[in-house]
């Protein structure tokens, strides 16, 4: 019985050293394993970064493609045209179209263009958050909605009192009509209670 006991206890304390070897060296890697999180996000972001700006180049060099190559079918319409070889309605009928795409495809160009400027400026001016995770507090401010409206809502900076200051003790103090006069006695100038309430006043 008791080898059996002092076998488990054998194999015990191996066990409890072999989880504290474990853990020592688990919370030895942690700050190499923190680091490398910490650097695979930044390749992520810079990847981001690359890819957006990889994409916005495709898109120019479509558009200057597809420029180059609409602004040779125009000539090309235009010389037949000049040669008589294409009706006056015809003509017409392709500027037109021709015209609209291409207006279609500039104002499409240009959302593209604010939309990749307006996440640059939010990519270099980031909000600064306090470690708890709220944003930090700052003076008062306009909330800026989405599609550029700005409704007129200020923010203060501080709590305003939930209640207000209350008046002095003798600010609300009832007129001297309203007090009580003794019976027997009228509100005239020789009445001796008018005289001592009008001497503790002063």
């Amino acid at each position: 019985m008791r080898s059996e006991v002092s076998l488990e206890d054998l194999l015990l304390a191996i066990l409890l050293t072999s989880n504290r070897s474990l853990a020592e060296e688990s919370i030895a890697r942690r700050p190499r394993l923190n680091n490398g999180k910490l650097q695979l996000a930044e390749k992520y972001k810079e990847l981001a970064n690359l890819a957006t700006i990889c994409w916005e180049k495709q898109s120019r060099l479509g558009e200057s493609t597809c420029a180059q190559e609409r602004q040779r079918r125009k000539e090309g319409k235009t010389v037949f045209f000049m040669e008589g070889n294409v009706p006056l309605e015809g003509f017409l009928d392709s500027f037109q179209s021709s015209r609209k795409s291409y207006h279609i495809r500039r104002v499409q160009a240009e959302k593209i263009q604010e939309l990749s400027r307006a996440k640059e400026n939010s990519n270099e001016h980031p909000e600064t958050q306090q470690p708890n995770g709220f944003v930090a507090q700052g003076p008062p401010r306009v909330f800026q909605l989405r599609y550029g409206l700005t409704p007129a809502i200020l923010l203060p900076h501080f709590p305003l009192p939930t209640t207000l200051p209350s008046a002095p003790s003798h600010a609300s103090l009832p007129p001297l009509d309203s007090q009580p006069v003794p019976p027997g006695c009228h509100k005239g100038p020789h009445c001796p209670f008018l005289r001592l309430r009008t001497a503790r006043l002063l």
